[in-house]
């Protein structure tokens, strides 16, 4: 038995008489991921200007023949939907306003594509009627709003299927600027992703009527929130009332996230830094009368950082810059105090000092802090940060026995494991055969050194690897951070 999901998320349409759908791709996108985390398949996700009308059928033809009677079937849209002579339609990138029958996809079409495949479990996700989709006036006597009836009838009598949609067919599904999603895939999401116990059954299994009673709850009132009119958003569940239907066990992504909670304890304290090296003579703050330093001292440590400050200000007026386009921040969810920006997911801090192995040059630090768990877990955060550290700095919450760590090791008296440390053993550096990861541990901290620029994530990556490979080698955990 399989999961498979088909997602499709249309936010820019290829005629002007369809308004876009603000965070469409976002919603599939994220859609996408929060599945793959329940162990779904997903087949296809399909964005814009990729879910054309023939491209859309002919993945869902496509997709559906292949299944068999133990496979489960899933399928999201968010985008247009409208209803011609009563038909359901879901538009298509390409679809034409005035022929949307003809050029988008009938549910009608779709059902009985399920209907003809082996698959006897699915369960359909509709956020449709997005606000902006009923704006169309002039062509309220050919086209009216979207109606529930055709599918209201056909999962009446689907023991085995559901359906969910993000408002009544009469209604619009609007979308949240300070959420980035759809309302009501925004609530969904945190559902699919065991965010929310109140959207299970048992601590773990997320069935359709408590999913339902959960959207139900949350969705209305925070479509009120986001307008200033009587704007009102129900959510609907088509389907069998008798029995529950299960959309997911969520027991499995518990466990995953427990055991990242418990070898990774210490990312809550991680701090990811960058360092560039640069002349004295090229400060901004340099002049002809300035004299470049001769020695490590603390009189020309403060000469360089007086020298630096403009270029400190204009590093962080970038980064800031950079931060708020990236992230899609307001002025009001992010800050700059003197050398640190701050955000609501992370801190980014900026300094400059002496090098202390020569005394003429300056290193500029960079550091990112004080990361969230959804700033870990967001692409964007990703993107914006890829390639940017060589260095990450963690404090667990326990003291390490560095005397213990070296001890362990060298009694492995393997060519794969170099140790170095000080006659006191209060600190070592460790490296294995062939990784382009260095560690060095103290009591207090644990820093990961790369010799190449990496993401956050990809320098969480890269100890869990280093530490994966010493327990290999050691047959035990030699490197303890919770």
């Amino acid at each position: 038995m399989s999961d498979y999901a088909l997602i499709v998320g249309i936010e820019q349409y290829m005629t002007t008489s369809l308004t876009p759908v603000r965070f469409a791709e976002a919603d599939a996108k994220a859609m996408a991921e929060a599945l793959a985390g329940l162990g779904f398949e997903v087949d296809s996700v399909l964005l814009s200007h990729q879910a054309t009308k023939n491209t859309v059928e002919h993945r869902i033809s496509d997709l559906l023949e292949s299944l068999t009677k133990d496979d489960r079937f899933l399928f999201y849209y968010a985008g247009h939907g409208f209803a011609e002579v009563g038909n359901t339609v879901l538009s298509c990138s390409d679809s034409i306003l005035k022929k949307i029958g003809d050029t988008g996809i009938r549910m009608s079409w779709f059902l009985d594509r399920v209907n003809e495949s082996e698959c006897e479990r699915a369960m359909f996700f509709l956020d449709a009627c997005h606000a902006g989709a009923t704006n169309l006036k002039s062509e309220r006597s050919v086209l009216d709003a979207m109606s529930g009836d055709e599918i209201k009838a056909y999962f009446a009598k689907a023991e085995h299927k559901v359906c969910f949609s993000a408002c009544k067919f009469n209604q619009t599904s609007i979308s949240s600027g300070t959420l980035k999603h759809g309302i009501w895939t925004y609530y969904l999401l945190k559902a699919l992703r065991g965010e929310v116990k109140a959207a299970l059954q048992s601590g773990r299994f997320l069935t359709a009527m408590k999913l339902q009673d959960y959207l139900q709850t949350e969705v209305p009132l925070a479509a009120k929130a986001a307008r200033t009119d009587s704007h009102k958003q129900t959510p609907i569940i088509y389907g069998s009332q008798t029995g529950e239907f299960h959309i997911a066990d969520l027991k499995e992504l518990f466990d995953k996230k427990e055991q990242a909670a418990s070898a990774d304890g210490a990312h809550a304290t991680a701090r990811f830094r960058s360092a560039e090296e640069i002349a004295v003579k090229q400060l901004s703050g340099f002049e002809r009368h300035h004299t470049v330093p001769k020695e490590v001292a603390d009189y020309a440590e403060r000469f360089i950082q007086r020298i630096a400050a403009e270029d400190v200000n204009e590093r962080v007026e970038k980064w800031a810059k950079q931060i708020r386009s990236s992230l899609g921040l307001k002025r009001t969810g992010i800050r700059v105090e003197d050398d640190r920006i701050i955000t609501d997911d992370f801190e980014y801090s900026i300094w400059c000092e002496q090098n202390p192995s020569d005394a003429g040059e300056a290193i500029f630090y960079e550091e990112l802090s004080s990361v969230s768990p959804a700033a870990y877990a967001n692409p964007a955060f990703e993107e914006l940060f890829s390639a940017s550290f060589d260095q990450m700095i963690l404090h667990p919450p326990k003291p390490i026995d560095v005397s213990h760590v070296i001890d362990a090791l060298e009694a492995l008296d393997s060519d794969h494991i170099t140790v170095d440390y000080p006659s006191n053993a209060k600190r070592c550096t460790i490296q294995i055969a062939g990784s382009s990861t260095k560690l060095i541990i103290t009591k207090d901290s644990v820093k990961v050194l790369s010799n190449q620029q990496l993401s956050p994530n990809e320098l969480i990556d890269a100890l869990s690897e280093t530490r994966d490979k010493l327990k290999q080698l050691a047959g035990a955990t030699v490197l303890v951070l919770t």
